[in-house]
């Protein structure tokens, strides 16, 4: 077997060498990627909870439902007497204060009476208009209603149950836990100058090696 035959066979198997080194860990599952920074490759990250923005609490409006709501009147030789009864009840987890506004017109004159009553969470209770006395409306026309405002209690926020954060997919790598790694990038795109470059010179020495040969034939 002739030098140049060796030498071209050698040129060729260096070429396939460079070409296996390049693409075997090019082809390798995960060989661009790297450990997210952000979420350390968990794909998870700790954020201030976006419902009570940190503070542990939300203030929350409590619940209620009116029972009963009923007028007491008596029929007296001067007119009419009569009272008003209310039945509310908390419906919601928390205790706390309910408003009750009631509103009475007799004649076209208007008056305003508001109690205030507090609840644990479930009970019930019986108010009554107005708080003392009667309401006379003598032998006019009269008409009431009510108001009930349920008051704000702070309470321990439910998204994040009082720790201020809460954890999410990381935005950065979407929960892959890896990102793209520009530096394996770089290193690939070099290895591919570096294999053209060397099939370059392979090819060209192989060209300069043959022209004598058929240049002797002519």
């Amino acid at each position: 077997m002739s030098s140049e035959k060796i030498s071209t066979k050698a040129c060729i198997l260096l070429v396939i060498i460079i070409f296996a080194a390049l693409v075997n860990p090019v082809l390798a599952e995960g060989f661009f990627d790297k450990e997210c920074p952000e979420c350390h490759g968990t794909g998870k990250v700790t954020v201030t909870c976006d419902l009570c923005h940190g503070t542990k609490t939300i203030s929350h409006t409590l619940t209620y439902q009116v029972l009963d709501y009923y007028e007491e009147k008596i029929n007296a030789i001067d007119g009419v007497y009569f009272k008003i009864h209310i039945r509310i009840k908390n419906t919601d987890n928390y205790g706390g204060d309910f408003s009750i506004k009631e509103s009475v017109n007799i004649g076209g004159h208007e008056s305003f009476e508001t109690q205030t009553v507090y609840l644990p969470s479930g009970e019930s209770r019986e108010i009554i208009f107005p708080s003392t006395g009667w309401y006379y409306a003598g032998f006019s026309t009269y008409s009431h209603n009510n108001v009930v405002t349920p008051s704000q209690v702070s309470i321990i926020c439910p998204k994040c149950n009082g720790t201020g954060t809460i954890i999410i997919t990381c935005p950065v790598c979407n929960g892959s836990g890896y990102v793209r790694d520009p530096v394996k990038l770089w290193m690939v795109a070099g290895f591919v100058v570096a294999v053209i470059l060397i099939i370059g010179v392979c090819a060209f020495a192989l060209i300069k090696r043959k022209k004598p040969t058929i240049e002797a034939k002519t």
